[in-house]
């Protein structure tokens, strides 16, 4: 690629840290990044940005930068993570919803998981889609 188209916009990388600093709420992160757009605008904006190899790119950057400076190890997150299971097994007092919130933010932050969904659904002609069997059984009424 190119070194030029790979160089990022001082905006575009404003957004990254705005993206990083808010949890990864593109959104949010485009709003502030390019004032006066509406959201809807940078909803749609964000998304397509985040898809661009050069955003991606700098994210993996950053989240290793991340990684290195906080000393954030998925070993340890794991480690954390069994120690609060078993806490919340012996001890009420633990506020396992927010405890559970602070490893998940940990680990967006540390970049050690990403989701990706992809439902992609063709229908072609006239075809009905069924989800199951097509045949009534007319003498109980069950399929």
């Amino acid at each position: 690629m190119n070194k030029d188209k790979d160089k990022l916009k001082d905006w575009e990388e404003n957004f990254i840290n705005i993206y990083f600093n808010n949890g990864g709420n593109g959104t949010e992160a485009y709003v502030l990044a390019r004032p006066g757009i509406s959201y809807d605008a940078a909803k749609v904006n964000a998304s397509k940005l985040l898809t661009k190899t050069n955003i991606q790119k700098r994210i993996a950057e950053k989240n290793i930068e991340i990684r290195s400076r906080e000393e954030i190890k998925l070993g340890d997150l794991v480690a954390e993570l069994k120690r609060l299971i078993n806490d919340c097994k012996t001890d009420e007092r633990v506020d396992r919803v927010n405890m559970l919130k602070a490893l998940d933010q940990l680990s967006k932050i540390g970049g050690f998981y990403t989701q990706t969904i992809k439902n992609d659904i063709t229908i072609k002609g006239d075809q009905p889609l069924f989800f199951g069997p097509t045949h009534i059984d007319e003498d109980n009424g069950k399929l």
